[in-house]
């Protein structure tokens, strides 16, 4: 921005200056008279000119090439406030064409004053201002020089907030995150995420949800239903002979109160390598009951699933122990 123009070493050889007027004229378009028509027939002009100068204009000598500083015809502070930048322009007029004459020299002296900093309301404290709030031009508490911010009532919202995609709202994330002030659309968050998801789709699955027997990979370890008690429908068949593995899973509110399991190895229903058979209760028949615990299951040996009799005493609960097909449940922990 200028705060002063000067021209300086003004130097034009011509042999009848009375004929001539010198202006100036800025790269924003303002022109003024610097000198106009000076000393009737004298000769040549060496001058510098100059608004704060003591000497008014028309006080030089004629003719002026004294090389003076004088104030000049119309005042150079008409230039104040400008951009001095681009091209600036010295117009000499010669009104009568029987002399002539050339401009040796002249030079601009313009002092600048830097443009003050402007501070920008920063309400929320998060080192970045309000580009459409209160402003200030010198540093003050609560102002800053960033104008970024796109919400300056909530801290949590600038230029630096990392977005996180969660749809299903459960506070894990999809794909990658994404740094900008704004939220980039529908179902990302900011705050309280917890890890990467697996299913964003679903609320209930995600690395913090507990694994459960329903063939989904709950817990997003890459496994279907591990660390989980697993219940599986068994159906015993006949009295001593194979029963067979129905699959599939069971609340365990499902489970009846009193039945019994009788494992016998080596025969015909095969079981994943290291799982954990349970003996959860004992079918209700008028018979004596065996709890047999918990076996382990060995890699690569079929096992039977059988009831077993325990009593030949002829009553109906008996014969409905030897004689029915029972379907029972096992639990198998992984």
């Amino acid at each position: 921005m200028i705060t002063d123009v000067n021209v300086n070493s003004l130097n034009i050889s011509h042999t009848f200056i009375d004929d001539l007027i010198v202006s100036l004229k800025s790269p924003e378009g303002t022109q003024i008279v610097i000198m106009d028509r000076p000393c009737a027939n004298q000769d040549n002009i060496i001058i510098n000119f100059d608004s704060e100068s003591g000497n008014a204009y028309g006080s030089f000598p004629c003719p002026p090439t004294n090389n003076g500083t004088y104030q000049s015809f119309q005042p150079l502070t008409a230039f104040d406030g400008e951009d001095p930048n681009g091209t600036w322009t010295l117009i000499v007029q010669d009104l009568f064409n029987l002399d002539g004459g050339t401009i040796n020299a002249w030079t601009l002296e313009i002092p600048t004053q830097a443009t003050s900093p402007v501070y920008y309301a920063d309400t929320d404290s998060d080192g970045f201002g309000d580009p459409m709030g209160d402003t200030r031009y010198c540093s003050a508490t609560g102002f800053v020089l960033d104008n970024t911010d796109c919400d300056d009532s909530n801290a949590t919202l600038n230029p630096n907030t990392v977005w996180y995609l969660d749809v299903d709202n459960d506070n894990y994330y999809v794909g990658m995150a994404v740094i900008q002030c704004a939220s980039p659309g529908m179902g990302f968050k900011n705050t309280n995420m917890l890890g990467i998801d697996c299913d964003d789709s679903n609320g209930n699955i995600n690395p913090g949800a507990a694994e459960i027997c329903n063939n989904l990979d709950d817990d997003c370890d890459g496994f279907i239903d591990n660390n989980v008690s697993l219940y599986l429908t068994i159906n015993s068949g006949p009295f001593d002979q194979p029963s067979t593995w129905l699959g599939g899973c069971v609340p365990p509110n499902m489970i009846p109160a009193n039945f019994m399991v009788v494992i016998n190895i080596n025969n015909d229903v095969t079981n994943p390598i290291g799982n954990v058979i349970t003996n959860l209760g004992t079918i209700q028949c008028n018979a004596n009951l065996i709890n047999l615990g918990t076996i382990t299951l060995s890699p690569g040996i079929k096992y039977l699933l059988s009831l077993k009799k325990l009593s030949f005493r002829i009553s109906y609960k008996v014969l409905c122990c030897k004689t029915k097909d029972f379907v029972f449940l096992v639990r198998i922990i992984y």
